[in-house]
């Protein structure tokens, strides 16, 4: 595991402690719809890595039904945990 000081990134989120891996900037690849997962390409819009993010929704389970609403080429942070890549951002059900 990576051991972090005090991190902020883009000013809204403080990362104390440790991670599995270090933050990296992902771009959606598509639209995403049901469920609380998204395909999204590291690094670079559409010629990244391609990769699945998993996010987490407080009180529900679909993206498309959450806030902030992600759509093709947004930018997000997300951390590589064991095998798992989690989106940084905390998603409310609308």
């Amino acid at each position: 595991m990576a051991d972090f000081g005090p991190t902020t990134i883009n000013g809204d989120i403080d990362i104390r402690g440790s991670i599995g891996g270090a933050v990296r900037k992902a771009f959606v690849a598509t639209t995403p719809t049901t469920g609380s997962t998204f395909s999204a390409f590291l690094d670079t819009d559409a010629i990244g890595e391609s990769i699945t993010v998993t996010c987490s929704i407080v009180d529900g389970s679909d993206l498309n039904a959450s806030t902030p609403l992600l759509t093709d080429g947004d930018t997000v942070f997300v951390a590589k945990m064991q095998d798992t890549w989690y989106c940084l951002t905390v998603f409310y059900t609308t």
